[in-house]
């Protein structure tokens, strides 16, 4: 026993067992430089500019924002990435974290979403928000246990409750972006262009065919088996034209 006063080395995996934390073995977030994009339609509502400006940095790390305005979204999304990749500096970052000018992130967002990422070893992570509307639905794309058993893809909508009883962070075939975070190197390892808005006609039915850009880059990035999982402790609120947070 140490004598009283007498400073004692405490293993830090006794110290996050007895507080009931994580231990990330091997990761300190020492290189955790994050690029924000945020395509916007030209105005930002000052709910949202609020919430953005309480996100909570991540100490000694980098920070930059690019804004689109007025772009088509898959668009907006093409040319910032394709710009942090051109950039000498940003370039050299690891992660992108995109935001929508609809949405509002907790505070905690940005470290809560990049402990999941690194923790789980996924490609994208996003939090959990619901499509605006009072028929909104919660953001939770597709049995990924059925697609990595059966191969099998889909992108139905998951129910929240049961889905969290597989745990805070649950595997998907899709997330979207309004509040999201990618691994740079992802975007290298895929194909150009990365985000397409489809609406057409299915060749073979004559239905009518849709994909948004986030459903269109994430069923590509599933089948070279990358891995994309909603944080369900990241509650997101989505804003609607009249002010309403769903």
């Amino acid at each position: 026993m140490p004598a009283k006063g007498e400073r004692v080395a405490v293993p830090i995996e006794q110290v996050a067992k007895e507080r009931g934390a994580d231990l990330l073995i091997g990761e300190t977030f020492r290189e955790s430089h994050t690029v924000f994009v945020v395509p916007t339609r030209g105005s930002i509502p000052v709910e949202v500019a609020e919430k953005w400006r309480e996100l909570l940095n991540i100490p000694n790390q980098g920070w930059h924002w690019i804004f689109l305005k007025s772009f088509e979204v898959a668009d907006a999304y093409n040319t910032a990435i394709q710009s942090i990749l051109d950039n000498p500096t940003l370039s050299k970052w690891k992660y992108v974290m995109t935001l929508e000018d609809d949405n509002l992130p907790p505070a905690d967002a940005w470290p809560k979403l990049l402990k999941s990422l690194v923790k789980f070893g996924l490609d994208g992570v996003s939090g959990l928000y619901w499509a605006k509307g009072e028929d909104g639905f919660p953001l939770i794309m597709g049995n990924a246990r059925q697609f990595n058993e059966r191969g099998v893809m889909d992108f139905s909508i998951q129910d929240p409750v049961e889905i969290s009883r597989l745990g805070d962070v649950v595997e998907v075939n899709s997330i979207p972006m309004g509040c999201a975070l990618f691994r740079l190197d992802l975007f290298r390892e895929m194909e150009k262009p990365w985000f397409t808005t489809l609406a057409a006609l299915d060749k073979n039915t004559g239905a009518p065919f849709y994909r948004t850009q986030d459903v269109f880059f994430s069923e590509r990035a599933r089948w070279k088996g990358k891995r994309f999982a909603v944080d369900m402790r990241v509650k997101v609120g989505h804003l609607d034209d009249q002010g309403r947070i769903w």
